[in-house]
């Protein structure tokens, strides 16, 4: 590409109005609202009154070894560029990160992470701490694509043409949503590069998508709702990539929409299925951001 064209490209899309993008977040807001206005609140109340809280206290006290898991892992990034954390030190920063993810477009809010290690890192370079969030953020897409793909094989639901244009769809809506992540990949690969110790990262990946997963199969049981386990930690890693997809706020809306497709031929009610995605996303979602604005209160 000429270099002036490339310039004025990279300036275009860098310059572009912020508005643009919250207004992607009204599509999953819409869909939520759309779904909810035709549910039976009858139906909705009586599934409350039916919940195991059992199942669901074990979903929620799995948020700490998850959160734990996710520290370990990005404090592994960190160790790479020589930038040296306690646990404790990476679990505070990582809570704090996901409280105000939780609130900002784009989970946009994590990048604090960057001024928190480099208030105890003065001399680390901040595009490196950048990298390692992104990596940390590739790794989770990684399990969680690596459980969604036995989906587009085996799922009861899913047809070939589905299987083949719902992962361009999801591509198309991240590359416009932010179309020069690829460019500043392409202009800074050694602040994106795969951690060297890959493989304990994967693994470490894996045994948090694997958690993920479980937990929400819990919530699941918690409901009552009678779908095959299998089933469902089928399609969860796959509804779950969705959810993470920048049209909504944590997923809300997508979520729902999604386990109406993937669940509803299994005679399970609207109002159930729209409930369980709703209690997913608190406990998933609204859950670590409460424990990350605690860290932030705490601070203070």
């Amino acid at each position: 590409m000429n270099v002036s064209l490339r310039t004025r490209l990279i300036t275009a899309l860098q310059t572009r109005k912020p508005w643009i993008r919250s207004l992607y977040r009204l599509i999953g807001l819409s869909i939520l609202v759309y779904l909810l206005i035709g549910l039976d609140y009858s139906l909705v109340w009586q599934s409350l009154l039916g919940i195991h809280a059992g199942y669901l206290m074990l979903s929620i006290l799995l948020v700490i070894p998850m959160v734990v898991g996710k520290a370990w892992r990005w404090q592994r990034f960190l160790q790479d560029h020589q930038i040296r954390l306690s646990l404790w030190q990476s679990t505070l920063i990582y809570l704090h990160g996901y409280g105000l993810g939780t609130v900002t477009p784009g989970q946009v809010g994590e990048l604090i992470k960057i001024v928190k290690v480099a208030e105890l890192h003065p001399d680390a370079k901040k595009s490196q701490i950048f990298g390692t969030i992104v990596n940390d953020r590739f790794y989770d897409l990684a399990g969680l694509a690596l459980f969604g793909f036995p989906a587009l094989l085996f799922s009861p639901v899913l047809s070939f043409p589905v299987a083949v244009i719902l992962p361009l769809f999801m591509l198309a809506v991240v590359v416009s949503y932010n179309p020069n992540l690829i460019l500043a990949i392409t202009r800074k690969w050694f602040d994106f590069r795969f951690n060297k110790r890959y493989g304990g990262n994967l693994f470490i990946s894996i045994a948090i998508t694997a958690l993920i997963i479980f937990r929400g199969i819990l919530v699941f049981m918690a409901m009552g709702i009678k779908i095959p386990l299998n089933m469902v930690a089928l399609h969860l890693p796959v509804i779950n990539l969705i959810s993470l997809l920048p049209i909504s706020i944590s997923g809300f809306g997508t979520r729902e929409a999604t386990m109406i497709y993937f669940f509803s031929r299994w005679s399970v009610s609207e109002e159930r299925l729209v409930l369980t995605g709703l209690i997913m996303g608190l406990v998933f979602f609204l859950l670590n951001g409460l424990l990350g604005s605690l860290v932030i209160a705490l601070k203070k």
